[in-house]
């Protein structure tokens, strides 16, 4: 008698375990919607108060916050009325090659200081959008005007032009090949001990440190080594220029940048 009531018992909860597991199985299953991956993983990036991974390519005009709006399914038209996301293989989206862009960078530095918001950028919008083309009611949905589309303010053109790479090649052809003019004084790596007739400018040099401090003689160098090392040192400088001094590179006033006014001075 007390077996079979074990038995019973053994069976009641086999019957009642069977639903259970079945149940748990089929949520642990469940794929997030689009809505979710959109909140979760797509609204930090554009809530966030630091610039995206576009910045490593682009030195203004555009941030992946631009491409974004506060709903996931217009963001989702807007970016596929724009081309750039592709319903039949949405792992060859233009965003998703956009945001890689970075890991072509030749500046090694620049490439490993933005290689993790970019890797989160990137797994953020690829799952996103694999799971948007998944769905059938965003894949038709109707259309966005062109106002209402989600892009940077600037002109296509203008986001070319302030590509990194587009700036240098600029920097190059019109600043850069005129350093020589600036010799010795605020280029003195181009000095060669070994070349008799730098015997002038090593003097200028050594006598630039005997009448300034070592700080104002630095300040003083501005041209690096490469056009790249160059740019960036003028950007940053600028950027760190006190209220009282016009900095080298003027944003506000590009015609009052001191390294235009300088060789006017001369």
């Amino acid at each position: 008698m007390i077996r079979l009531s074990w038995i019973a018992l053994a069976a009641m909860f086999t019957v009642i375990s069977v639903p259970t597991s079945g149940i748990a199985e089929e949520n642990s299953n469940d794929e997030p919607t689009p809505l979710e991956l959109f909140d979760q993983r797509i609204m930090p990036i554009f809530r966030s108060s630091q610039p995206s991974s576009c910045i490593q390519c682009h030195l203004a005009a555009v941030d992946l916050k631009n491409y974004i709006l506060p709903s996931h399914e217009k963001t989702f038209v807007s970016l596929r009325d724009q081309g750039l996301i592709d319903l039949a293989h949405p792992e060859k989206s233009k965003v998703l090659t956009l945001i890689r862009m970075g890991d072509k960078d030749l500046e090694k530095g620049a490439r490993l200081i933005h290689e993790k918001t970019r890797q989160a950028e990137y797994a953020a919008f690829a799952s996103w959008i694999e799971a948007c083309c998944n769905d059938p009611k965003l894949r038709d949905a109707p259309g966005l005007t062109a106002e209402e589309r989600a892009r940077p303010e600037r002109p296509d053109a203008v986001i070319r032009h302030a590509r990194k790479s587009r700036v240098v090649d600029s920097f190059v052809r019109t600043v850069w090949s005129q350093r020589m003019r600036c010799f010795p004084c605020h280029t003195p790596h181009e000095i060669d001990p070994s070349n008799p007739r730098h015997k002038a400018a090593i003097k200028t040099q050594r006598e630039l440190r005997e009448k300034y401090s070592d700080a104002l003689v630095e300040r003083l160098h501005i041209f690096r080594e490469t056009p790249e090392a160059t740019l960036q040192y003028l950007i940053a400088r600028s950027r760190d220029a006190q209220e009282d001094e016009l900095p080298l590179i003027n944003l506000e006033e590009p015609r009052k940048s001191l390294i235009l006014l300088v060789p006017r001075a001369v």
